[in-house]
Parts: structure tokens; sequence; C-alpha cells
């Protein structure tokens, strides 16, 4: 017997005829409603209790395989549909659709991202130095201070940068 979880009207009743109607194709929402529990109930039996995760999932595959059948037919009869869905589910290495993503690190593109992330900065450093005589002018403000970028501040900012591009490339090249 599962472990006790809170809701007494999901009992084990409920919780087999559940998971019979999955296994015949029902949807969970659908399978839940006809027990007379909420979905909600469902999904937090099924994060709590692994016994039960593994039930639900083994009733969909279970659902899941006339479907697979069926396609699997269809593709022997020569419909190209069927054939290109059972392939791209079962064999995926050897039919795979490949995906081509470029990314731009060449230096020039690099130094582009540079000059923006300038660009950017100055912008910034602009709009505080306007703020700043905004807010000095202001009565209300009691002390206002603003510390100029140092070369310190600008390096880091830069090792930061460049170790996010090279995580960048490492996950492109995994």
């Amino acid at each position: 017997m599962p472990p006790h979880h809170g809701n007494l009207r999901f009992d084990e009743t409920k919780r087999e005829r559940f998971l019979e109607l999955l296994r015949t194709g029902h949807m969970k929402r659908t399978a839940a409603r006809t027990v007379g529990v909420s979905y909600r109930t469902v999904e937090r039996r099924r994060a709590s209790d692994a016994d039960f995760k593994w039930e639900m999932d083994n009733a969909t595959r279970e659902a899941a395989e006339p479907v697979e059948k069926m396609v699997y037919d269809l593709a022997l009869q020569g419909d190209l549909r069927a054939a290109e869905m059972w392939t791209k589910a079962y064999a995926s290495s050897n039919w795979r659709q490949l995906q081509r993503v470029e990314i731009d690190a060449t230096p020039a593109a690099v130094e582009l991202s540079r000059n923006q992330l300038d660009s950017r900065l100055a912008e910034l450093q602009t709009t505080l130095s306007e703020r700043r005589l905004s807010l000095a002018a202001d009565d209300s403000v009691i002390d206002v201070e603003c510390t100029p970028m140092t070369d310190a501040i600008a390096e880091q900012l830069e090792l930061d940068r460049a170790v996010s591009l090279d995580e960048a490339r490492k996950r492109f090249d995994e």
C-alpha cells in the first residue's frame, strides 16, 4: 500500500481507475475528473510518490503503443509522413534533422561587440552625470556621490565578458 499523501479522496480504488484510464488513452485531466479528483491532486501525488510517477509514465507509454504501431504500419504501407514520424522517434541517431547554428567569434565580430559595449558604457556614464547634476540641484536630496569608472572596474568588466564568451564557445562545442 502506498504511503498516505494527505488526500483521502484519492484512495487506492481511484488511483487504480485513474491509471487504467491513462492506459486506455485518456488524458490526465480527463482521467482525474472521471475518478473525482482534481488534476492538481494527481500532480501532487506524482511529485511526492516515485512509484505513482513510474506507474503514470508506464500507463502513458502503454497507451501510446497502439498509436506507434499504427504509424509503423502506415510507414510500411508507403505513407511517407508516417515513415518520417517513425524514423524521427525511433531511429533519430541515423535520421535526425540537422540544425546548424553559426556564431561569429572572429576578432572583428568580438571587437564590434567591444565597441558596442564601450558606446553603451559612455551613454550610461553621460546619463549618470546628468542625473547626478539633476539630483544635486534638488533640495530634497541630502548627498549625491558619483564614482567614475576606474581601470580596475573596467578590467573586471572585460574579464567577466571574456569568461562569458568562453562559456558560450564551450556550450557551442558540446
